[in-house]
């Protein structure tokens, strides 16, 4: 999105002028519509809030009655705002200018620029802004499918990151989706020339994605990188808690898919753990659990055998699963295991040999791996589902 205040700044518009309206400079802009209106017609056209309208009144030329009416509806309708080009009239009635006062509706004129120039410039300015979140189809391309080195090329420069030869991803994992963050991105742009040119964001699956452009011997630090984004982007400032992933120092392109799944998984990861930050590298076994998720048969499994456990404690009025997840909780430790459980260790050396039977494990190295997997993979689809 983008603001009124923001398009007056940066439109090349000769001449453009506010007339009215000055307290809506903050107004958001989602769209430019031209009003092209028949009077002959019953009602004037249904335009909405976040519309931003362009037009040269020409439906009202020699009527001024109609000109006043016709605009006090369009300003009744919680339009963005309103650009008109003085082809046949050089200012517009009091009244609607008092209105747009009232309503905090801003009015702008201009008069030389062609009314279709100034249409492609808002239109242009719009998208500029929505680069942040319109890429959604080529990183999940990226991320899912196997592409050939062109069809990368391709989707990269679609993005704007063509030309990068050492990076790294960070990810942003917001609690909520909100503009704030885009609004936040766009805003640093616009004090800090130097990081539109270090960083670039994208969006995926609600996760901000924020390519890292690196020096030729520069390794990134998560931290520093951590304070860029709190400070200079804002993100502190937000009031929205949010978790960090980072990926390792990638150095070709044609990885880039890759790169952008790891730094998901870092940040996924970071929330399901409940911790503010993660990096690529210190995922451990969690690098391999959790794109199980992705996976419906796997997930499917899970839930299977999850379910075959719950039956047999509900059944037999054991203990099995709520022994299972305390004994992946305390590291595989029998012990540990026994002692926060309030259990016999006995006891608990039972449990674990009546749960290596119900899951077919030959071995307890065997049942280990299979017990961490599946409780893991609980904690990932229920996190997944809650989110």
């Amino acid at each position: 999105m983008i603001y009124i205040r923001e398009l007056q700044s940066k439109m090349q518009v000769e001449n453009l002028r506010l007339v009215a309206g000055d307290e809506g400079l903050e107004r958001v802009v989602t769209d430019v519509v031209l009003l092209e209106y028949d009077p002959s017609r019953i009602r004037l056209p249904d335009f909405y809030e976040g519309d931003l309208v362009l037009t040269t009144l020409a439906y009202a030329r020699g009527d001024e009655a109609l000109l006043r009416e016709s605009l006090e509806a369009l300003i009744h309708q919680k339009i963005a705002g309103l650009l008109v080009k003085t082809a046949y009239f050089s200012e517009l009635p009091e009244s609607v200018l008092e209105l747009a006062d009232e309503m905090h509706t801003p009015i702008f004129l201009f008069d030389d620029t062609y009314i279709e120039e100034v249409l492609l410039q808002v239109v242009g300015l719009i998208r500029e802004k929505r680069q942040f979140v319109s890429h959604e189809k080529e990183i999940q391309e990226l991320l899912r499918e196997p592409l050939l080195r062109a069809d990368i090329r391709e989707r990269l420069k679609n993005i704007g990151i063509y030309q990068v030869e050492r990076y790294c991803i960070l990810g942003i994992y917001p609690e909520k989706r909100t503009e704030a963050f885009e609004n936040a991105v766009m805003m640093a742009f616009e004090k800090d020339d130097s990081l539109e040119q270090r960083y670039c964001f994208m969006e995926s699956e609600k996760i901000i994605l924020a390519l890292i452009r690196l020096k030729s011997d520069e390794m990134p630090d998560l931290d520093a990188e951590i304070e860029t984004m709190e400070t200079k982007f804002g993100f502190g400032a937000l009031n929205i808690p949010h978790e960090y992933g980072i990926t390792v120092v990638f150095t070709d392109q044609n990885q880039i898919g890759k790169a952008l799944c790891e730094a998901c998984i870092a940040t996924k990861l970071a929330r399901y753990l409940g911790v503010p930050k993660m990096a690529g590298e210190a995922m451990g076994l969690n690098a391999y659990v959790f794109p199980m998720v992705q996976n419906p048969y796997l997930v499917y499994r899970c839930l299977y055998d999850l379910n075959k456990l719950r039956e047999y404690d509900h059944n037999n009025h054991a203990n099995l699963l709520d022994t299972a997840r305390a004994f992946v909780q305390y590291n595989l430790d029998i012990s540990e295991t026994s002692r926060h459980m309030f259990q016999h260790i006995n006891t608990i050396r039972y449990r674990l040999k009546k749960l290596k039977v119900l899951t077919g494990c030959e071995t307890d190295g065997m049942l280990h791996a299979y017990l961490y997997l599946l409780v893991t993979m609980e904690k990932i689809v229920l996190s997944e589902k809650m989110s």
